[in-house]
């Protein structure tokens, strides 16, 4: 970094020609390429020092030591020709030079080679660089820390061009790798069942094969898609006592279906989502999918609650004569209908409730009879949570109906997944789909719940352990 010792008569000749802005940004640049040119020494040699230390940790010796012929410790690494795992079968067989990228610039690793005693070469797996890797885990933190944040793949090259250039390919694998952590996670039990969780869906595009072959523009034969609206199914996982939540599973399908609500509870119920270890409720937005889906998988004795907020919007939506009416009247109608729904859900308890909803429905039953229908409708599923609430307190537990009552807190974290899903448009395979949703699932969660940390390192410290 010579020139930032050099004295300012002779740095002068320089920048003196140039405005004052210029110049700051000039010096700025030269000693970021400094800075570059002195770390990115440091950075190989130590990586090259790690892929060493485990070479030594392998073979229980330092270079230069002789083998323990009579030593019988069985390795992590297999010979390619006869197979062996003894230690004191290998030795070390020289390096194999690449060029590996990094967030301080291209370095130059050296991959030990290990030679086994048959002359074969010893496969192993090194944890400080993946094999055949060409970029290195920073990187790839970095790709997948800007996913989440609606960056795009192409903007991300763009915004990693200054330090590394990355290709388009490159970028698309590295968000993809989630998609194998999520999978993952899919099939381990829950450490920790929620005594309450929500259902909703979220849409979203994809496109899928048609079956069919077309031409493209430069006669090259390319296989035919075509877009389709799927729905993502999520369950929301809630804990009244602490306030904690956090995204428990969730299922592409078609749209909310049965089929597909049933396939998201049956594999919750092999992760140990039941009754017996700790589920009390179960919240759904009154679709027919989940409805189905919750007779057809057995939870055991839980509650079975609808979303009081769908309730009360439903009767604004089922409002008639509004054509006949002004622009300022039918808000007018729209915000009392509203505000008489959401009184009925004010009582303080379950036999209020009833008598406030007979109230509303002698009030508006001549004019509106159809939104006092669908009020009178399934009046049972939405006030079950006083009965939940009045367990609870006899066990000496009190529980907020903020927790009970609605799917507020999973429409609120469908917001990041909504911005993410309009940025992208159309998800080009199921592999991006489900990388993209577990991405923004682990952000959203890591800074609701203030972990401490990096929120990507938390994710791949996770998801390397998986």
């Amino acid at each position: 970094m010579s020139s930032l010792i050099l004295a300012p008569s002779a740095v002068q000749p320089v920048t003196s020609g140039l405005a004052p802005k210029n110049a700051r940004f000039e010096t700025y640049r030269r000693v970021r390429e400094d800075v570059a040119v002195q770390v990115r020494p440091i950075v190989e040699k130590v990586l090259n020092a790690s892929l060493d230390e485990e070479v030594d940790a392998l073979l229980g010796r330092r270079r230069y030591q002789r083998v323990n012929t009579d030593d019988q410790t069985v390795v992590q690494a297999t010979c390619n020709k006869c197979g062996s795992h003894r230690r004191a079968h290998f030795r070390r067989g020289g390096h194999e030079r690449r060029t590996l990228a990094t967030l301080y610039g291209p370095v130059e690793i050296k991959t030990p080679r290990i030679e086994c005693q048959c002359g074969g070469l010893a496969h192993h797996e090194y944890l400080s660089v993946k094999p055949r890797a060409r970029l290195w885990y920073d990187l790839t933190e970095r790709i997948q820390e800007l996913n989440p944040v609606a960056v795009s793949l192409r903007n991300t090259m763009e915004l990693l061009a200054r330090d590394i250039d990355v290709g388009l390919r490159a970028v698309n694998i590295r968000v993809n790798e989630a998609a194998q952590s999520a999978a993952a996670e899919q099939e381990v039990a829950l450490q920790e069942v929620p005594p309450v969780v929500s259902f909703d869906g979220i849409s979203h595009r994809q496109m899928e094969l048609t079956g069919q072959v077309k031409m493209d523009r430069m006669g090259r034969q390319r296989q035919e898609k075509r877009c389709r609206r799927g729905m993502t199914l999520i369950a929301y996982g809630i804990w009244p006592q602490s306030g904690r939540k956090e995204v428990l599973d969730y299922e592409f399908g078609a749209g909310e279906d049965a089929q597909s609500c049933q396939a998201l509870l049956e594999r919750l119920e092999r992760r140990g989502l039941r009754a017996e270890r700790g589920l009390q409720e179960v919240i759904t937005d009154g679709g027919k999918g989940f409805q189905a889906a919750l007779e057809m998988v057995d939870l055991g004795a839980v509650e079975k609650q609808r979303c009081i907020f769908h309730k009360i919007r439903n009767l604004a939506e089922n409002l008639e004569g509004l054509e006949a009416l002004t622009r300022k009247e039918r808000g007018e109608l729209r915000a009392a209908i509203l505000a008489d729904g959401a009184w009925i859900y004010q009582a303080r308890s379950k036999s209020a409730a009833y008598g406030r909803m007979e109230m509303v429905c002698q009030k508006w039953g001549q004019n509106q009879p159809k939104a006092v229908e669908s009020l009178r409708r399934d009046f049972e599923a939405t006030v079950r949570y006083y009965d939940l609430q009045a367990r609870m307190e006899a066990a000496g537990e009190h529980w907020s109906v903020r927790y009970l009552r609605t799917t507020s807190a999973l429409e609120r974290e469908n917001r990041t997944l909504r911005h993410k899903r309009r940025q992208v448009g159309v998800y080009q395979s199921e592999a991006g789909l489900r990388a993209s949703t577990n991405l923004v699932k682990e952000r959203s969660e890591h800074h609701r719940e203030k972990r401490p940390g990096s929120w990507i390192r938390c994710h791949t410290e996770a998801s390397m352990a998986t």
